[in-house]
C-alpha cells in the first residue's frame, strides 16, 4: 500500500467527524451576555480615564519645563 492510498484509507475511516467544530466565543447563557457587557463597559471607561491621565501626565510635565525655562532666563 502507497503512503496516498494509506491517507485515502484512513480519511474514509476516520470521516468528517474528525474535524473540530468551529471555536464559538459568544455567551450560551443570561448571565454570561451580561457579563460580557459589563466587561465591555468597563474597557470603554478605562480607556477613557486612561486618556485623560495621559492628558493630565502631559499637562504636569509642560507646566513643569515652562517653569524651569522661566527661572532660567530671569
Amino acid at each position: 500500500m502507497r503512503s496516498e492510498e494509506l491517507k485515502e484509507a484512513l480519511g474514509q475511516l476516520v470521516g468528517r467527524k474528525a474535524r473540530p467544530a468551529p471555536l464559538v466565543l459568544t455567551p450560551g447563557c443570561p448571565f454570561g451576555a451580561v457579563v460580557e457587557s459589563r466587561l465591555g463597559e468597563l474597557e470603554r471607561e478605562f480607556g477613557d480615564i486612561k486618556g485623560r491621565l495621559n492628558s493630565l501626565f502631559f499637562l504636569v510635565i509642560g507646566a513643569v519645563m515652562v517653569e524651569v525655562v522661566l527661572r532660567v532666563l530671569r
